[in-house]
C-alpha cells in the first residue's frame, strides 16, 4: 500500500487555540499566585505544628502539574487541553519529607 495518499488530519483552528492559550495563559498567572499563597500557609502551617498539612501538599502537587499542562500546551508540545477545557490534574504520589 502506498501511504503517501493517506490524508493528516485537520489541524486545530489556530485562532480558536490562541483564545485557548490566552485564556489558559489568565489561569497560570492566577495559578501562580495561589501556589504563593498555599506556599506562605504551608510554611505557616508547619511553624505552628511542626509537619506539612497533606491535603494541601496534593493541592500544591496538583497545581504544579496543571501549570506544567498549561506551558506544554501554550508551548505547543502537547495538543491535550488543560482546566477548565479538560479536567483538573489528579495530584500524584508525594512522599513525605
Amino acid at each position: 500500500m502506498d501511504d503517501f495518499n493517506a490524508t493528516p488530519p485537520p489541524p486545530r483552528n489556530l485562532w480558536l487555540r490562541a483564545v485557548q492559550t490566552l485564556v489558559l495563559l489568565v489561569a497560570l498567572y492566577i495559578a501562580m499566585w495561589l501556589l504563593c499563597i498555599v506556599s506562605i500557609v504551608q510554611l505557616l502551617a508547619v511553624a505552628v505544628n511542626g509537619h506539612p498539612n497533606e491535603d494541601m501538599r496534593k493541592f500544591a502537587r496538583s497545581l504544579g502539574v496543571y501549570m506544567g499542562q498549561i506551558a506544554s500546551f501554550g508551548s505547543f508540545t502537547s495538543d491535550d487541553l488543560p482546566f477548565p477545557f479538560g479536567d483538573w490534574p489528579a495530584s500524584p504520589n508525594v512522599s513525605a519529607p
